[in-house]
Order: C-alpha cells, then sequence, then structure tokens
C-alpha cells in the first residue's frame, strides 16, 4: 500500500508555490525573456522551431502553445516556469527517499547504507523544503526561460536512472532516452547530467565486476546512445546556424559550451 504523503510536505509544496506565484507579473520581461517573447510570437511554428540555434527549441514551443491560450503578458510568460518550479519540490522529495530512505533504494549500486528509516526520511523532507526555499530554485521559476524545464528534466532523469538500478528493466531505459532526448532539446546544458550518469554506472561497473551484484552498464549507455541519435539531427543544422553572442556572426559552438 503507498505510504501517505506526509502533511508537512504539502505545507512544503504550498509555501513553495506561493513564493513562485506571488509577484509573478510585477516586473518587466528583461532582455533574456523578450526573445522567448519574440521566438513564441513569430508567425509560424516552423518560425519558432527554427527562431535560433544557440539554444534548443523546446522551451520556444511550450511558451508558443502557452500562449495561444493564456496570453503573452509577463505572469503569463513565466507561468510555465513557475509550475515547473513547483514540481520540482516534489521531484526533489522523491529523489531524496531514493537516496536516503532504506526501503526505496535501488537494489544494485551500493545504496544499501544502514540508518533510521525515520530520520533519512526526514532528511527528505529537509531536502525538498530547501529547493522550495532556496532563492536560487525560486529565481529560475519566476523567469520566461527553459531552466525550469531543465532543473526538473535533470531530477527526472536522476530518477529514471536510479529506478534502472533497482529494477533493470527497459522500460526505465526507454523513459531516460526520451527524456535526454527531450533535455537535449530544451538545453545544450543537459548534457552534464546525462554524461554524470554514464560516468556513473562505468564506474559501478569496475567496482562490481565479479560479484553476483555487478551492474552491466551498456543497456544504459545504449539509451544515451539512442537519445543522442535523436538528437543528431538538431546537433548537425546547430553546427551551421550557430551565432555569437553580440554580432550575429559565425561562433563556434563547442567553445561556448566549454566556457
Amino acid at each position: 500500500m503507498p505510504r501517505p504523503i506526509p502533511r508537512i510536505l504539502l505545507n512544503v509544496l504550498m509555501g513553495g508555490a506561493l513564493v513562485r506565484l506571488l509577484t509573478l507579473g510585477a516586473h518587466s520581461l528583461w532582455l533574456d525573456e523578450g526573445a522567448t517573447w519574440s521566438w513564441a510570437t513569430l508567425p509560424t511554428w516552423k518560425d519558432t522551431l527554427f527562431a535560433e540555434a544557440n539554444h534548443p527549441p523546446v522551451w520556444w514551443l511550450v511558451t508558443r502553445g502557452w500562449v495561444s491560450v493564456f496570453g503573452d503578458s509577463e505572469s503569463a510568460l513565466r507561468a510555465p516556469a513557475a509550475l515547473l518550479g513547483i514540481l520540482l519540490i516534489w521531484l526533489a522529495y522523491r529523489l531524496g527517499l531514493r537516496l536516503l530512505d532504506p526501503s526505496e533504494h535501488p537494489r544494485r549500486g551500493g545504496f544499501d547504507f544502514a540508518g533510521d528509516p525515520g530520520r533519512r526520511r526526514r532528511a527528505a523532507l529537509w531536502f525538498a523544503g530547501f529547493v522550495a526555499a532556496s532563492t536560487y530554485f525560486v529565481e529560475y521559476a519566476q523567469e520566461a526561460r527553459m531552466y525550469a524545464l531543465l532543473m526538473v528534466e535533470a531530477v527526472g532523469l536522476s530518477l529514471l536512472y536510479l529506478r534502472w538500478l533497482d529494477k533493470g528493466d527497459r522500460l526505465s531505459l526507454i523513459g531516460y532516452a526520451l527524456l535526454a532526448a527531450l533535455a537535449l532539446h530544451t538545453q545544450y546544458f543537459a548534457l552534464w547530467p546525462i554524461a554524470a550518469h554514464g560516468a556513473h554506472a562505468l564506474f559501478l561497473f569496475a567496482r562490481t565486476r565479479g560479484s553476483k551484484d555487478a551492474v552491466a552498464p551498456w543497456p544504459f549507455l545504449g539509451a544515451i546512445a539512442v537519445a543522442g541519435a535523436l538528437f543528431l539531427p538538431w546537433f548537425l543544422w546547430m553546427l551551421t546556424a550557430y551565432e555569437g553572442i553580440s554580432t550575429g556572426d559565425p561562433f563556434d559552438p563547442f567553445s561556448r559550451l566549454a566556457y
């Protein structure tokens, strides 16, 4: 039977929602948010899709669909990020439980460390509370940019990776491949959590090789490869269309990403 949601978590979610939704439209759009509005309100969906190569297109498309229903005021443009910021609090709690609660540890990967289950569940609540109150997370939940979605995707990818370590099932791998492809089309920095998960899978393989609980990373690395293949068409277009931030001259995207 599923464990009931702790009442304090509901309070944390409501508090997090309050600070994200208050004054959402109090300030005018700043420069980058103005770009979001510009790309989301172009004449056609194709124009929005290929508005720029410096950022992938998912957020422009999400915003275009949103403003077509709710309008393009400051608060309307920022509302999707605010809702994602609230979702992030819940996902952070779930990630905390996965890593800290002995009853939810992945069966593989060496997460079975001893400890008081009640205390560790409380630690997961503290983690969710930190995400709810952090000015860093609140700021990105009140900005009409793609970073709130990227954070949700990054935590979601971590949960799917831990689910795969627990179950070793194909559904987790399919979900990871699709979400990783979506994340790469959301922001190029999605590369870093995906690379971190792959590196961790290889680390576990080296550490557990020869034991009865050995973790073979090849299926998981295959899911990452599928995500990369789905991202390849956009990546090839990006190489030809990436521009300098200010001048509009051709710019090396690899140097920018490394920076």
